[in-house]
């Protein structure tokens, strides 16, 4: 059975790491996999499990950010019950591809979007974090194509990052929050929002969760 993780009120730097080290800790993570559910956030503001119908991760909800597995990348969306297409990468110590790396280049033979009726790129933009429950170990993949949900993303690995550049044992701990901000257009649009409330010891996370590296690659059902 998991342990929880364990809470600490406040993020403290305990010491500089080399980041020599830190990258080949990430590529010897990358070799194993586990099992992640995945999380979207949706337009109500819910931090949703959409293959568990659609249930809901409330706000509040505490998670250490397993951030040197996030990955990034493209997802290409195939014919009604195909499964979708994924080409990633390690965004820390890895290589996420480039749109010019990728088939479907050219925008006369892109399809039309069935709500536009405009031919869009079949590609888009994704980003998935690895999250573990401190309350029962079970493991999330937060991932996320929208403009808003990308920036938020980018905001919490910067900033877990930079942590993790004093203090290399530890993953920063985060609630699961609803952000939003007025647009011109569309009036209140929610955003998803990461407010860390503490750290937990990487040995705590890696007992129970090496890597879902393979996982994210092309085994997570969306």
């Amino acid at each position: 059975m998991t342990q929880p993780l364990k809470q600490e009120d406040a993020i403290v730097p305990v010491a500089k790491n080399n980041v020599v080290a830190i990258n080949a800790g990430m590529n010897y993570l990358a070799k194993h996999s586990s099992t992640g559910i995945p999380v979207r956030f949706n337009k109500e503001g819910r931090f949703i499990l959409p293959t568990e119908g659609d249930k809901e991760l409330p706000e509040g909800t505490q998670l250490a950010v397993i951030w040197d597995q996030a990955r990034g990348g493209y997802q290409r969306f195939g014919e009604e019950g195909q499964r979708p297409e994924f080409r990633l990468g390690l965004i820390f110590g890895g290589t996420p591809p480039k749109r010019d790396e990728l088939p479907d280049r050219d925008p006369a033979a892109w399809p039309e979007s069935k709500f536009t009726g405009e031919q869009e790129d079949p590609w888009r933009e994704i980003q998935m974090v690895p999250m573990q429950s401190i309350e029962d170990g079970q493991v999330y993949v937060f991932s996320t194509m929208s403009v808003t949900g990308l920036r938020a993303v980018s905001n919490l690995l910067s900033q877990s990052a930079r942590m993790a550049a004093k203090d290399g044992d530890h993953y920063p701990v985060i609630k699961l929050r609803c952000g939003g901000y007025e647009h011109k257009r569309f009036g209140w649009v929610k955003v998803p929002a990461f407010e860390r409330v503490g750290k937990a010891p990487k040995s705590d996370v890696t007992a129970s969760v090496t890597s879902i590296a393979a996982d994210m690659d092309d085994e997570i059902p969306f």
